[in-house]
């Protein structure tokens, strides 16, 4: 009799032990869910590249005979940050503005002379080739310098050729004045109030810098070093204890444990049986 006790002591003190166990490696698992993947932000494009795509500032080119009122107009209209193009170099400006391109330059550089020595007018092969050249050099559009070949002392006007819709605007440019000494060879004209007029038609200013997006409110970020984020955000609002049904389940474990020591342990017999039970602190 005193050994089925005993057997039936250490089941009982065994069977609450694992429920404690159990009661806590619960709260633990239950807190640790899985994070949320994180959706990535969209890429938000800067400034420069929007306008690099979309073609940038205006080119100077010059038509036929050209080329003494074309350059001064290239000086003045690249000297303003707004209006120059992002990628246009000296030798492809001084080409487009009427120079003949040197002996040992590329082969682009000198297909360009070639293109616009062939661009004659405002008729739909010029369009299409000075499309061509905006496309190449990535402007916006492309102010194309004449001389009228009626008059006698000619003075230089100026039209641009808008890219996207790929014919002219309606408005005319003229120099301010003649030069001092007329219009003969390297004089130069003074384009000053058409680059101002140009500049508040065409000229872009510097775009501030774009904030990056906001994160959705419903992504989860990770925690750091690795560890798994809680499905609250961080906001430390789990579960208490108390309120999982494994907590009142080792509870009424311990109590019936402790209920069937008690009538276990009763023995009117003069045997005794001692036993002694270590609550961990």
């Amino acid at each position: 009799m005193g050994v089925r006790r005993q057997v039936w002591a250490a089941g009982i003190l065994l069977a609450t032990v694992t429920a404690g166990d159990a009661l806590a490696e619960t709260p633990q698992a239950s807190s640790v869910p899985q994070a949320g993947s994180r959706a990535p932000s969209p890429a938000v494009p800067s400034a420069s590249s929007s306008r690099q795509q979309q073609g940038t500032g205006l080119a100077v080119l010059a038509g036929r005979d050209a080329a003494d009122a074309a350059w001064p107009l290239a000086q003045q209209l690249y000297a303003r940050p707004s209006l120059r193009p992002l990628g246009l170099d000296e030798a492809r400006a001084r080409v487009l503005a009427g120079e003949d391109p040197a002996a040992d330059a590329p082969t682009d550089v000198r297909e360009l002379a070639e293109t616009r020595d062939a661009i004659r007018g405002e008729d739909a092969p010029s369009r299409q080739l000075l499309a061509s050249i905006a496309r190449q050099l990535h402007v916006r559009g492309i102010l194309v310098v004449r001389l009228p070949v009626e008059a006698v002392r000619p003075n230089p006007t100026a039209r641009v050729f808008l890219a996207d819709a790929g014919t002219f605007d309606a408005a005319s440019y003229a120099p301010d004045a003649p030069p001092a000494n007329g219009a003969g060879k390297g004089e130069k004209w003074n384009w000053s109030g058409t680059v101002g007029s140009l500049d508040r038609a065409y000229g872009v200013l510097s775009a501030p810098a774009a904030s990056p997006a906001p994160a959705p409110r419903a992504a989860v970020a990770a925690s750091p070093a690795g560890e798994p984020a809680n499905r609250d955000g961080g906001r430390g609002t789990s579960r208490p204890f108390y309120a999982s049904p494994w907590f009142w389940g080792a509870i009424g474990v311990a109590a019936l444990g402790g209920v069937g020591i008690f009538f276990a342990t009763r023995d009117g017999s003069n045997d005794t049986i001692h036993l002694q039970m270590q609550v961990p602190r």
